[in-house]
């Protein structure tokens, strides 16, 4: 079987006018039974001639630009040779239209046959068979009537990102700018304008908690368009901040070093506590409440949970008198208390390092790594917490 191709020139339509005009088509006379054809255009007349007694069987295929369909054909049997000419068109798998003489046929092509419209090989490709029964030359012209629907490649689009550089756990939302067109959807990839993995947009906004600091590539897809140019943004997403807080009877303390710190009050609405901005909380060990850190790197910050610190039975206006200094190799704590004392040693990462018992003084060897410390004393009078660098 042969196969010869014929680009016809376009007729411009506008969206959802049906033409009553064609593109004039190709005599097919010189053909053989059973060559197949191909079409560019959507308005197309087809004129031929079957030579039987081969097989009486012309097929031919018209191939229309995406986005246009056949409304209607006619069609014309013209047998100036024989009056005895019978035969049918067909296409694909339809019902069969028949002819029996000289004259003129027209239908509709989905009206015809409603419940299989011409059916389709390809993106708008029509299949189509032409047969003469007798063994007499049969000459016959077809004119094919359609509409057209352009085809609008997709905007590139133009991002915007409520923020660009955000912390772990945070969302962020992107929104887009730009026509669609003819494309049906939106799609996000990320490392490239064609990864593997898209996911369809809905609408002009996507909300999302990144994971990673990624680029994000947005385009319009679908439809008869081809994919083109995406646009991109980048997003950082930071490490968020270590909020947790090591607790000891009335004393919190934040375990991440190197911060910024704000207690707050958790049984007022979380409040600001004024001038509570140290990585203990000193309030804590003087008042019952439920309190809670705010802790910022200066970028990111987070709130713990709130600790709940009961002070009923330590008296709050006798003052501990304590004195904690290092010598050379040791630590000494006096107590000008009478009676005995418990004495806790905490790093900064919240670990008790040291716990002893003591009478009126104590002397403790010096062997802890540089580094920020917290003595924490008690007695029957109540508490003292200091806080001693150690070089």
């Amino acid at each position: 079987m042969r196969f010869i191709s014929f680009i016809l020139l376009f007729i411009v339509i506008p969206c959802g006018i049906n033409a009553q005009t064609f593109v004039e088509g190709p005599d097919l006379s010189n053909t053989l039974p059973g060559d197949t054809f191909t079409f560019s255009g959507p308005f197309i007349s087809i004129s031929g001639e079957m030579n039987t007694p081969t097989d009486g069987v012309e097929n031919f295929v018209i191939e229309l630009p995406f986005g246009c369909q056949i409304d209607s054909v006619t069609y014309s049997i013209l047998d100036p040779s024989s009056v005895g000419v019978n035969g049918y068109f067909q296409f694909g798998s339809n019902n069969q239209e028949s002819y029996s003489a000289s004259g003129f046929y027209s239908f509709n092509a989905a009206g015809q046959f409603p419940t299989v419209p011409f059916p389709v090989s390809g993106p708008n490709t029509y299949q189509c068979v032409a047969q003469a029964n007798i063994a007499f030359q049969s000459v016959w012209h077809m004119v094919f009537y359609g509409s057209c629907t352009p085809c609008i490649d997709p905007d590139i689009p133009s991002l915007s990102v409520s923020s660009d550089s955000v912390c772990q756990g945070d969302s962020v939302e992107i929104n887009i700018s730009g026509n669609l067109n003819s494309a049906t959807v939106w799609v996000m990839r990320t490392d490239s304008c064609t990864y593997f993995l898209p996911e369809p947009i809905v609408g002009n906004s996507v909300k999302f908690i990144p994971s990673e600091t990624k680029t994000y590539f947005i385009r319009g897809e679908g439809g008869c368009v081809v994919p083109g140019k995406c646009d991109s943004i980048s997003i950082v997403v930071s490490d968020s901040v270590d909020a947790s807080v090591t607790q000891s009877g009335v004393w919190l303390m934040a375990n991440m070093n190197n911060a910024s710190y704000q207690w707050v009050n958790c049984d007022n609405a979380y409040a600001p506590i004024a001038g509570e901005t140290d990585q203990s909380c000193n309030i804590c060990q003087h008042s019952t409440g439920n309190y809670a850190v705010i802790v910022s790197d200066g970028f990111c910050s987070d709130t713990s949970d709130c600790f709940q610190v009961v002070t009923s039975g330590i008296s709050e206006n006798i003052p501990l008198d304590f004195r904690v200094y290092q010598t050379e190799n040791e630590i000494i704590i006096e107590s000008y208390e009478a009676g005995s004392f418990d004495l806790k040693v905490y790093n900064l990462k919240g670990q008790v390092i040291l716990n002893s018992s003591h009478s009126n003084e104590a002397s403790v060897h010096n062997n802890f790594s540089p580094g920020l410390y917290l003595f924490y004393i008690e007695n029957k009078f109540g508490v003292s917490l200091q806080r001693m660098v150690i070089e």
